[in-house]
């Protein structure tokens, strides 16, 4: 069965009065057809008659062409505006999280500025995820952690201002290792901050959970940013 959609016509809406715009002959603004005439030849005369958006068939009428030729242009722009927007989305995005990035996330005793640049990525992908509103500090050493008894590969530590993490170089076995004990120290920082008892079994609990997600992503920046140092690129 045919079915038609019912559209109400839009009407215009104002009158048109004498030009204030001093649109002339030439410019891009004046619309140069007999038609026209009618808008003062002006395209803003035009727009602020109908309130802003016009039927295609009258601004097909207005520039000369066919209402066909209306609809490709429209289709033509629309396409290139959302480029633009996604455009700018992305380097919007990107700023604010290299901005973000480096606010919140600090690092030391590390040289390579590869590691450096991995870490704090990866580190700051979990806090995003985990809701972690303070910032981090990582600190590398090569001496013993131990607390009361324990000895350990991290030792947490909860500041006035940050989330304190210290790393014993020496105890960490491979990068799933390091990605592991990450989102342990990581979801301390949660409980400190939601008022939580430090549990390492809630902690374990989590790091079985997103183990797999968080080793694949760290793989994948640290690749990304081999490349860039490779072909010599800015980040």
């Amino acid at each position: 069965m045919a079915k038609r959609l019912y559209v109400q016509q839009k009407q215009c809406l104002n009158e048109i009065g004498k030009c204030s715009h001093n649109t002339k002959p030439g410019s891009k603004f004046f619309l140069d057809t007999k038609y026209s005439q009618k808008y003062n030849n002006c395209m803003f005369c035009a727009i602020e008659a109908w309130g802003g958006s016009m039927p295609h068939a009258e601004i097909a009428a207005c520039l000369g062409v066919d209402r066909m030729r209306v609809c490709q242009l429209e289709k033509i722009v629309l396409e290139k505006l959302k480029k633009r927007i996604a455009y700018r989305a992305y380097q919007t995005k990107r700023s604010l999280k290299e901005e973000a990035d480096s606010a919140i996330i600090s690092i030391k005793g590390l040289v390579n500025k590869t590691e450096i640049s991995s870490i704090k990525e990866i580190l700051f992908e979990i806090s995003c995820d985990f809701d972690i509103e303070k910032p981090i500090e990582i600190e590398f050493t090569n001496k013993e952690l131990s607390l009361g008894s324990k000895i350990g590969q991290a030792l947490y530590e909860s500041k006035s201002t940050h989330h304190k993490i210290k790393v014993d170089k020496t105890k960490i076995k491979n990068k799933k290792d390091f990605i592991r004990m990450l989102i342990h120290e990581a979801f301390h920082a949660v409980q400190f901050e939601n008022n939580k008892p430090l549990s390492d079994s809630l902690c374990e609990a989590v790091c079985d959970e997103y183990l797999f997600k968080y080793y694949r992503k760290f793989l994948d920046i640290q690749s990304k940013n081999k490349r860039l140092k490779l072909t010599g690129k800015r980040r």
